[in-house]
Parts: structure tokens; sequence; C-alpha cells
């Protein structure tokens, strides 16, 4: 078989017999397989040398069950780099992503920000909103990568809301937070169920007139695993 793509690991193992094993990993982002090849001479060692992490290449062998791992894996016969095709964006108008999850968005995005807007920019969008779930861990980074890529970031996330109905704030003060003196917590469990799962960190910092002036943090034993 003839496959192609992208090699995200390489390993070269030099082995008893004298012959190097060249192990590299590869995807086309649909799939991924390990392909093998064992060195034939020392002119074949210095060419194994050449194969890197973020080489396209098209790849020709034999599919079989790797004894090791128990999963399918190509014996490779031939290796060559080859150029990729990236997908563009041939439209006039750019449009401008207003929706875009980065992985601090959990169990709904596979892509940093990084990429996001490294891509933005290679398709000429001018900009690109960044709107993960009730966080915003993402804008460190998105800011960095928009100011390296010249794409401006829409700062946003897609916000948790209650019911105004039902209180969850009793004796409220209108209160300046900018001369204020109050206390924030910060609580870690084993999981989001308030009745199954337990507490494993209290933290909590005091602020006074928008400074930190004391800390508190302690680690709880949940018993549980």
């Amino acid at each position: 078989m003839v496959i192609q793509g992208y090699i995200f690991d390489v390993d070269i193992r030099n082995l008893r017999s004298g012959r190097d094993l060249l192990i590299v990993s590869l995807t086309d982002y649909t799939d991924s397989i390990q392909i093998k090849m064992f060195s034939k001479g020392d002119e074949q060692k210095e060419l194994f040398k050449k194969v890197k992490e973020g080489n396209w290449v098209k790849a020709r062998g034999s599919i079989q069950t790797d004894t090791f791992t128990n999963e399918l894996m190509m014996m490779g016969n031939d290796l060559y780099e080859v150029a990729p095709k990236e997908r563009k964006d041939l439209s006039q108008d750019k449009r401008v992503e207003l929706h875009a999850h980065t992985t601090m968005s959990t169990m709904d995005a596979t892509v940093s920000a990084s990429n996001l807007i490294e891509r933005a920019a290679k398709w000429g969008h001018s900009a690109i909103a960044i709107t993960d779930h009730a966080v915003v861990q993402a804008f460190p980074e998105a800011h960095s990568a928009g100011s390296k890529h010249g794409v401006k970031v829409l700062y946003g996330l897609e916000a948790n809301l209650v019911d105004d109905g039902v209180p969850i704030a009793y004796n409220p003060d209108p209160v300046d937070l900018n001369e204020a003196n109050y206390i924030v917590f910060d609580v870690e469990t084993t999981g989001l169920s308030a009745a199954y799962d337990k507490i494993i960190e209290l933290a909590a910092v005091k602020v006074y007139q928008g400074e930190i002036i004391d800390r508190f943090e302690r680690f709880a034993n949940p018993h549980q695993n």
C-alpha cells in the first residue's frame, strides 16, 4: 500500500545486529499509523537521520499486525518527502469567525488558540472571536498569538446563566470593588456532582483595594479515588 501524511513522532533505535530501526508515527488527521523500516547499510542509516518530525511524506509498504503492540502498522519499503496540500480560503470577501472554541472548552474542542489564530492569519482573516464555555483561560495565549500573526482577537465567552427568580446572594451591598475588602474562594473537587464527589482543596485570597493582602490554601483527603 501507499499512504501519505504528516510525521508527528520519529524514533531511531540502534539494534544489536548493527542495523537501525526507524519508527515513524504518521497521521492524515483522520487516522494514524506507525511505519517501521530496518536499515540496509550505512547509507540508509544516514537517510534515516533526515526524517524529521513535521515533514510530510509518502510511504510504500505492507500492512501487518505489529507483534509487540498488536496493532496494525506498515513495514515500509520506501519513504519520500512530499509537499503538503493545505486547505486555502479562496474567497474574495474574507469572513470573521465569531464563535471559536479552544481546548479550554472542556470536551468541546481539540485545537489551541494559537493554532486557530495562525490558521486565520494564513487564510487572510482580519479577526477571530474566542468564545469558550464559561472560561477565559485562553485569552493570554490568544493575545500573544494575535500580536504575533497580526490578527485582531475578539474576546468573549459562552456564559452560564441562572434563574433570576431564585436568590443566590443574600444581603447584597453595592460596594465598589476598587475600594472593598473581600475574599475570593476557589474549591477543587473530585468531580462535578454535589451528591457523589468530594472536596480535595480549598484556597482563598484576601483582596483590599485591588491588591492581594493574604492567602490561604489547604489540601483535603476525600478518601475517594
